[in-house]
């Protein structure tokens, strides 16, 4: 979204902070492990989910737009909406929180490798992630722009040879009561894989020029003091917020 922001990130300049939004979603994912992995029902993850909070909230460094009292809410709401509506029609989970680190790229000056943790994968090799939100997704923009499904399904079949693996978000969308969580299924293949080894070499390139700045881009949400750490010494040096 912006290049130096993801510079800075890097390199371990950017203050990282928890927001409510995230820890809302931290709350609900450890119910949802805790369920899937045989340690809780499916009504106790209720309990599960709201002792996460309990114990995240206190974390929390910045409170972007809802209040204690409206998270309480959506954690309460979002995990009510997976285990009404996703849980059901979940094939069974062969692995929660399953761990990759697979060989993306590689050429006689470099190795690229992709590593980080899925949330689910099923017995069908279908991989799950769970996602609280504002708002349901598009499937055409799920479809045409998310980075996630490439990356989850190129693991899929690299990391664990699973033969044309799918990826399925449930989306949980915060609200003051439960809605039904969407499911929205996402298909990759190796054009898209392709594309991503593409994407990862171009990367690579530019953190190798060692630039001391990278592109500036103030064209979305991201660039506020909402949402970036880097704000008060970059654009909000020269535009108040």
């Amino acid at each position: 979204m912006c290049p130096e922001q993801y510079r800075l990130d890097a390199a371990g300049l950017l203050p990282r902070q928890e927001t409510e939004a995230t820890a809302v979603g931290t709350a609900v994912h450890a119910a949802i492990e805790t369920v899937l992995r045989g340690d809780a029902t499916i009504d106790e993850g209720h309990d599960a989910a709201m002792d996460a909070w309990d114990k995240i909230k206190p974390t929390i460094d910045k409170w972007v737009k809802a209040s204690p009292e409206t998270c309480v809410a959506h954690v309460s709401n979002c995990y009510n909406s997976w285990a009404d509506t996703c849980y059901p029609q979940l094939p069974a989970i062969e692995a929660v929180e399953k761990q990759f680190n697979v060989l993306l790229y590689e050429d006689d000056d470099r190795r690229i490798y992709l590593s980080g943790t899925v949330d689910a994968v099923d017995e069908t090799g279908c991989v799950w992630d769970w996602k609280t939100a504002g708002r349901a997704y598009e499937p055409w923009e799920a479809d045409r722009f998310k980075i996630q499904p490439t990356v989850y399904t190129y693991a899929a079949r690299h990391a664990w040879g699973i033969d044309n693996p799918e990826f399925a978000y449930a989306v949980m969308v915060k609200r003051a009561t439960p809605v039904d969580a969407q499911i929205l299924v996402v298909q990759r293949d190796e054009r898209h894989w392709s594309w991503l080894q593409k994407q990862a070499l171009s990367l690579a390139l530019t953190i190798e020029a060692d630039l001391p700045v990278w592109q500036l881009n103030d064209q979305g949400w991201w660039c506020s003091d909402r949402w970036c750490g880097a704000w008060a010494s970059c654009k909000g040096a020269h535009v108040d917020a």
